[in-house]
């Protein structure tokens, strides 16, 4: 029953970092009644349509926990593919460039900053994982506990569109209208 916990609480941290989810009802009315203006709206497009549906190819592990080696290698494989989205979420943010507000080259660099250390986090516990021997449930289980513990830590991390609406009231708004991001967050 621990294990299942553990495992849980691994993949909710590592999931609620990268993946793109739905946007709230009330976000979505509030996008319906606002208009399309300004040139950070055709910025937030470019940003949505560059990070839309990174979360979504991620490929979730089978575990089986009777074989503990499948599945330590399911979750490293599912550390690196969590590592390459977020890499690919990063580029996608600097190919858009710098959103046209006051101090937007900055409020970027922030959310990329903070993107980058969770993705410096998820590397270093999949290298962890990868090193750590596992030849049984228990020495998955205490593997698995270590890793947990290290990604727990940014289990509310919502991801860097979250971090440039909260930067800024214009781009809140922008993203609220964009059409290409309705339904990312």
């Amino acid at each position: 029953m621990a294990r299942r916990w553990i495992i849980a609480a691994l993949l909710t941290a590592l999931v609620g970092g990268t993946a793109a989810g739905c946007s709230s009802g009330e976000e979505k009315a509030a996008a319906d009644q606002t208009p399309l203006v300004g040139p950070e709206a055709g910025w937030a497009d470019k940003v949505c349509t560059a990070v839309a549906g990174q979360g979504l190819q991620l490929k979730m592990p089978a575990l089986d926990t009777a074989d503990s080696a499948k599945a330590k290698a399911g979750i490293v494989d599912f550390l690196a593919q969590v590592s390459g989205q977020m890499q690919k979420m990063d580029e996608g943010l600097r190919a858009a460039g710098p959103p046209p507000v006051d101090g937007g080259e900055a409020k970027v660099e922030k959310a990329l900053t903070r993107l980058a250390g969770v993705r410096k986090t998820v590397d270093k516990a999949s290298a962890a994982l990868r090193k750590t021997k596992v030849t049984n449930e228990a020495s998955l289980q205490t593997a698995l506990g270590s890793v947990a513990k290290v990604m727990v830590k940014y289990g509310e991390y919502q991801g860097p569109l979250q971090d440039l609406k909260a930067a800024d009231p214009k781009l809140n708004i922008a993203f609220l209208a964009s059409p290409s991001c309705r339904g990312v967050s």
